[in-house]
């Protein structure tokens, strides 16, 4: 009987646990592939998972078992019902059924849209499948079986359930049956499950020792007498269930978003969330809550000193595996904690319903509450702090619990002789904390006390880096540890011996938990006050965190670790100077050309990231400007994937360009220049004139003083004439030094930076002994350095030393400025030439110029309607927009959509690429930004390609050189060769079809004809000579003299990329199709074939599944 009962909810569990992920990735589609899709289908999930233990509990209230029976038959009928009307009348006549036209369309909400979506699709059949686990376990205990007076371990069989069908899902099912082959298999699974349940209330209603016709209210295995569980039991319950509930959710959000945007990533957390229960409702030995009691709270303060160390840098692999064991072993200690405290079988669905309640509060407050409260992802480190809040009190002493013993000292080892056996200091700390703890009062106070104390010292530990003891101190330690980096010295001091300290509170869980947030709260203000790249503006939405940064000269839009465009931030003008170097003598008209274009350049409406004018995209847009005589210059294009608007820069006036975009908050922030960018100079400088009164208002708003025109024009000629009188002033205090300062004039100096850092005649010569010179130092310091006999150091022993040393003790670049003694500025004096002696008279830097405002963050949309471009935006899911304009035709289609954290695989399948061929003119460009870490997608739309008989070309642009340039590949898509055009679809492209691109043209030739081979063999000084001069020979080859033209004007030893790049200025070559790569399809898309990770490859070929990316 017992097996009977397990079976059938290991089969519920993994129908369950099928469905998740089949219903969620059909769902992900219609709302843009965000990861924050997968939290709201969890709470979703969780929300009906509550509904069916509440549904359970009432239930099973009912004293008539055989009642209980009868009813619950009944509800089973109903998702059968509901198969049978989603198969008759949905779209794709399956028993599951996803209604488009419940997508969020405009600025409606996606949550709503979500949960809408869901409901129809698997609301009754999930919420039914959802009862099985608490209802089975309660008729467990009416069978009168012996194992029935504690029916938990089935729940363990239930989650091992739960667990295999989750990983199964990807490995097996998902790569071997179509969408609509799944949800057949699940409704088919359903009906089984069905009579699996009947057969178990049969026997639930028949108890052992009952005779099939007796009462069905006769109890074989009464349970024992136990008070009702208190409030306060029940809400300690919801509070261990919410942690590893939200845990889940926040630690896979945190590294989509913050560490690596890998597809997937979210079944780790699950599937280990699921172990935890599995290891939690199993038979574990009694010292297993000592064990993670303690391993717990040390892998939470082994990830807190990695995130406020930073201790692992960008190595994604280590910094995941930390975060998903500290999420696992958090969870196993709620959920311990939670299985060691059930109730009695009597309490069982009261039991359970309370963990789906914390469970279902924890999805609500990350998916729900979160991305209205935090503007970053604060909710992961706000519950590693309730976890330090859960973690128990080994020290105390317990009574146990109605089903399990207390620990005795026989079966449990004392847990002050465990910690000394770890670490004699942890246990003698521990020791101490206890001793001064025994004093409630006492105790209490140092609960506050004692994390104010290490906040403080935390803090002004961070500054230790400051101080030159501080440096030589950890010079020395590392030395004589013969480590090879000081910082390994500085990590561990700074960072984790304040951690280390916390664990001495670890059996006070509230001054433990507040010690964590003082480190972690001090780390985290530090870090984004101190980030390199000044975050002007965040703002989270469903789709996930938007940050606008300004780093440097470029204002960038990120979206986790994905960069989603960047403008420039600065309008400048070429120095005048630069303006005449581009003039030429030989046609006046070329020059008004000139210049004109250099008056008109504007550096803020130039296409930059993955959209350079030099790329890919840049070369489309000139085919679509050049081709046909220039008819097709301003025809109307669109682009899947706003981004800040790049695109936007290559339309012109009077041409359409339609932006599809899901995110609205992505158009808030793009389309129209809302924000003044430079406020601080404003209020600072004071304000150019302005003439737009909406602009103007903004700048009144802050504060700032607007200028008149007479005002202004009198501030930059003061401006100007005092910066020319700075400039030389501080080029003479570098190149001669300065007498004496008093302390005004020193404190005026020591701002301007570490190229004016004051020094004495005698520091300066000890510092450059003792450091060196750096390669790249000025003349005058590798002048000292070799009179002195002080290193200079080369490029390569430069970089060994930047590793080794603490900032401010590497190699000299400068000397900064000489402060001489009296005595030595008099001598100086005295014997240096006229105007070479210390400087004496001292400047004070001009007054700052008026700025005009600079808005933004970004001006591309705004810019390109500026000049009569008509901009136009459709908000939803791309695919249901382009489904709706119907009398939509462009001539060239943009979709960039694949390189971010998710792919939204239903916009590169066969039928979303006819649905963009029929948006397109008959001779339109399809291009495809397949730029991606983690997948290859290349062979699939080479794949598509095929199938739709297309012409492919990609160009893998890796040219980074240029301003602002990113690397990025697009694929060229059209239905005819010539409508890509000579310089995409080239012939000399065509070649790396057969060769590799970095292949030599002369080799190509050795191939090509193989009778070439010896002559050249034989003529190792005159290769080209010899190749041009046979390939000349061949008149009657049009092939061969194409060739040896090449080879005239890029050389034999040219490789075909260069070749191509030389002859054509683009890098487009025919896409690669790979064996065992199919087109992806609305009904089958095997993402993990094209899954570039070497890990997930290697698990594929354990089991026997293609890995065609992995044996290219």
């Amino acid at each position: 009987m017992p097996l009977l009962f397990a079976v059938t909810m290991f089969v519920s569990a993994s129908l369950l646990f099928m469905v998740q992920p089949m219903v969620a990735k059909a769902v992900l589609p219609l709302l843009g592939g965000s990861p924050a899709v997968w939290n709201g289908c969890m709470v979703f999930f969780q929300a009906l998972l509550l509904l069916g233990y509440l549904y359970a509990d009432r239930l099973t209230r009912q004293k008539d078992h055989k009642k209980q029976w009868a009813v619950h038959c009944a509800v089973l009928a109903l998702p059968v019902a509901v198969f049978v009307l989603a198969a008759l009348f949905s779209a794709k006549h399956t028993p599951i059924a996803v209604v488009e036209a419940l997508a969020p369309s405009g600025d409606s909400s996606p949550v709503l849209s979500v949960l809408a979506i869901m409901t129809v699709a698997i609301g009754i059949p999930f919420f039914v499948c959802s009862t099985t686990a608490t209802l089975l376990q309660k008729w467990f205990t009416y069978t009168g079986h012996p194992s029935a007076r504690d029916p938990y371990f089935l729940y363990a069989a239930s989650n091992f359930g739960s667990l295999i069908s989750l990983l199964g899902y990807p490995l097996f099912i998902e790569p071997n049956l179509t969408q609509g082959g799944q949800t057949w298999v699940w409704a088919v699974g359903f009906v089984g499950l069905a009579a699996l349940i009947v057969a178990c209330g049969k026997a639930a209603v028949n108890p052992l020792g009952v005779a099939p016709g007796g009462a069905t209210g006769v109890k074989a295995a009464p349970a024992p007498i136990e008070a009702p569980p208190s409030w306060g039991r029940m809400a300690k319950w919801t509070a261990l269930a919410f942690v590893p509930s939200s845990l889940m959710l926040g630690v896979t959000f945190h590294m989509t978003t913050d560490i690596a945007s890998i597809p997937l990533l979210w079944v780790g957390p699950l599937a280990l969330y699921l172990v935890t229960f599995i290891i939690a409702f199993g038979r574990v030995p009694p010292w297993f809550r000592l064990l993670i009691g303690n391993l717990a709270p040390v892998m939470i303060l082994l990830l807190v000193f990695s995130i406020t160390s930073g201790v692992i840098g960008n190595r994604v692999g280590i910094s995941l595996l930390l975060h998903l064991v500290t999420f696992f072993t958090a969870a196993l200690m709620c959920h311990y904690e939670l299985a060691r405290d059930r109730p009695s079988p009597q309490y069982l669905t009261t039991y359970f319903l309370i963990m789906s309640l914390g469970g279902v509060l924890g999805g609500i407050f990350n998916s729900l509450v979160a991305p209205l409260v935090f503007v970053q992802d604060y909710e992961y480190k706000l519950v590693l702090l309730v976890a330090c809040l859960m973690v128990p009190r080994l020290n105390s002493s317990e009574d146990g619990t109605p089903n399990q013993k207390p620990m005795d000292a026989k079966t449990a080892p004392d847990v002050g002789a465990s910690a000394a056996a770890a670490s004699p200091l942890a246990a003698a700390g521990r020791w101490f904390v206890r001793l001064l703890d025994q004093n409630r009062q006492v105790a209490l106070a140092l609960d506050i006390v004692v994390p104010v104390l290490i906040g403080l010292v935390f803090w002004q530990m961070l500054k230790f880096g400051q101080f030159e003891w501080y440096n030589r101190a950890v010079r020395s330690i590392a030395s004589t540890l013969s480590l090879d980096s000081a910082s390994m010295v500085h990590n561990i001091f700074v960072y984790a011996v304040p951690v280390m300290v916390c664990f001495f509170f670890v059996d006070r869980p509230l001054r433990f938990t507040l010690c964590v947030a003082a480190i972690l709260g001090i780390s985290t203000f530090r870090d984004e006050a101190s980030d390199e790249a000044k975050v002007v503006y965040t703002e989270r939405s469903f789709f996930g965190i938007l940050k606008v940064e300004q780093r440097g000269q470029y204002t960038r839009l990120v979206h986790g670790t994905t960069l989603h465009g960047t403008q420039i931030n600065e309008t400048f003008r070429p120095h005048w100077a630069d303006e005449f170097q581009r003039l030429t003598a030989l046609n006046p008209w070329d020059n008004v050309a000139v210049f004109g274009t250099q008056l008109r350049f504007n550096p803020r409406e130039e296409p930059l990231t993955y959209y350079h004018r030099s790329g890919p995209v840049g070369a489309m847009f000139q085919e679509l400007r050049t081709r046909k005589g220039g008819a097709d210059a301003n025809a109307p294009v669109a682009m899947v994937g706003l981004g800040t608007g790049s695109a936007s820069c290559y339309v012109g006036a009077g041409q359409k360009l339609t932006f599809y975009e899901i995110d609205p908050a992505v158009r808030r922030i793009v389309e129209t220049p809302w924000k003044v960018m430079n406020e601080s100079d404003l209020k600072e400088r004071g304000s150019a004139p302005i003439a737009d009164p909406d602009v103007r208002a903004k700048v009144e708003k802050l504060g700032a003083r607007i200028l008149t025109q007479e005002e202004y024009d009198r501030a930059r000629a003061e401006h100007e004439k005092g910066l020319k009188a700075w400039e030389a002033y501080k080029k003479s205090l570098r190149a001669f030094g300065t007498a004496p300062l008093d302390d005004e004039v020193r404190k005026r100096l020591e701002r301007l930076g570490p190229m004016y850092t004051l020094r004495t005649k005698q520091d300066y010569e000890t510092a450059l002994r003792e450091r060196g010179a750096a390669p790249t130092a000025d003349p005058d310091v590798r002048k000292d350095a070799e009179r002195m006999g002080a290193r200079i150091f080369t490029p390569e022993e430069y970089e060994a030393e930047l590793k080794n040393r603490l900032p401010g003790k590497e190699p000299m670049k400068d000397r900064g400025v000489i402060v001489y003694t009296q005595e030595e500025y008099e001598e100086a004096a005295r014997t240096r030439p006229a105007g070479t002696a210390p400087v004496t008279q001292h400047e004070v830097a001009p007054a700052p110029a008026p700025v005009a405002p600079l808005m933004g963050p970004f001006t591309y949309v705004d810019d390109a309607r500026k000049r009569g471009a008509d901009i136009d935006f459709r908000m939803g899911d791309a695919r249901l927009k382009l489904k709706e304009d119907t009398d939509r035709k462009y001539a060239l289609l943009l979709v960039d959509a694949f390189s971010s954290d998710s792919i939204p695989v239903h916009l590169l399948t066969n039928e979303a690429v006819a649905l963009y061929l029929e948006r397109l003119t008959d001779d339109g460009i399809l291009a495809l930004h397949i730029s991606n870490k983690f997948v290859q997608l290349e062979p699939v739309v080479a794949a598509i390609a095929e199938h739709h008989n297309l012409v492919a070309r990609v160009w893998n642009d890796n040219a980074e050189g240029r301003p602002g340039k990113t690397a990025s590949s697009w694929v060229a898509l059209a239905r005819k060769r010539e409508h890509l055009g000579d310089r995409i679809a080239s012939e000399l492209g065509d070649m790396m079809g057969e060769y590799s691109q970095s292949e030599q043209l002369i080799r190509i030739a050795r191939v090509k004809y193989p009778e070439l081979g010896p002559l050249l063999d034989k003529a190792l000084t005159k290769q080209q000579e010899t190749v041009l001069d046979y390939l000349d020979k061949r008149t009657g080859d049009a092939q061969a003299q194409r060739f040896a033209g090449l080879i005239r004007r890029n050389g034999p030893f040219t490789t075909l990329m260069d070749a191509l790049q030389a002859e054509t200025g683009y890098g487009f070559r025919p896409v690669v199709k790979l064996n065992g790569v199919d087109a992806w399809t609305d009904d089958y898309a095997d993402v993990m074939r094209v899954m570039i990770i070497p890990e997930l490859q290697a698990l594929r070929r354990f089991f026997g599944l293609p890995t065609p990316v992995a044996d290219r």
